[in-house]
């Protein structure tokens, strides 16, 4: 998988696309079934989203 920054809107698309072709042998490794790895990456990007947000934000008070 790439890593792609947060603030790309279709990075968390991707990511999950990337991460739904792997082999289900290599997503059970840890416990975690596709759909639920898959979640746990939808709640991960959604997250650095809004830590970009709230970073620009606070950019733009301190101007």
């Amino acid at each position: 998988m790439s890593f792609m920054k947060a603030s790309d809107k279709p990075a968390g698309e991707d990511l999950l696309k990337q991460f739904e072709s792997l082999p289900v042998k290599e997503t059970n490794e840890f416990g975690f079934s596709l759909k639920e790895s898959a979640m746990i990456l939808q709640v991960m990007v959604d997250h650095q989203r809004r830590l970009a947000d709230v970073e620009r934000s606070l950019k733009a008070i301190g101007r």
